[in-house]
């Protein structure tokens, strides 16, 4: 199966689908912890941001679906392991309902990504994907920290 076959015909899923999972993080993140994660953002200046919404995304993708990538249509044990990695970013911010919703997300979204290299043969959708999902993350941390 394809992500054409769910319906899927832009391959604009994944990222709708980080950002989505990306504002319900932000949501379920206190004021303080939001205040202390733009604080940091701010306090490490544009290098810290390019590198976390550029090259970031760029590793990540090139380890978890280059180096790592599977041709294979199904859900895979590396499809996984991205989604729970990411959790250890996370984990101590939000609630269990809240981290099982979020690695469902990942999971689908690095499935995505996935099926997107496969039939496209390369890297870049995953990773403009990635950025923008990532970009969406950082601009809503950022808005409720200003609220």
């Amino acid at each position: 199966m394809d992500p054409g076959d769910y319906g899927i015909d832009s391959g604009l899923a994944p990222e709708y689908c980080c950002t989505c999972y990306g504002r319900i993080l932000v949501f379920r993140l206190n004021s303080v912890r939001i205040s202390a994660i733009s604080d940091y953002m701010v306090g490490h200046g544009r290098c810290f941001i390019v590198y976390a919404i550029a090259v970031n995304p760029l590793l990540e993708e090139s380890y978890w679906r280059g180096y790592l990538g599977s041709p294979a249509k199904n859900i895979t044990v590396n499809d996984l392991l991205f989604a729970g990695y990411h959790l250890l970013v996370i984990g101590g911010n939000i609630g269990v309902i809240w981290l099982i919703a979020v690695f469902c997300g990942l999971t689908a979204a690095a499935w995505f990504w996935r099926q997107i290299n496969r039939i496209n043969g390369g890297l870049l959708l995953s990773v403009v994907f990635h950025i923008a999902a990532d970009t969406s993350v950082f601009l809503a941390i950022c808005y409720f920290a200003v609220r």
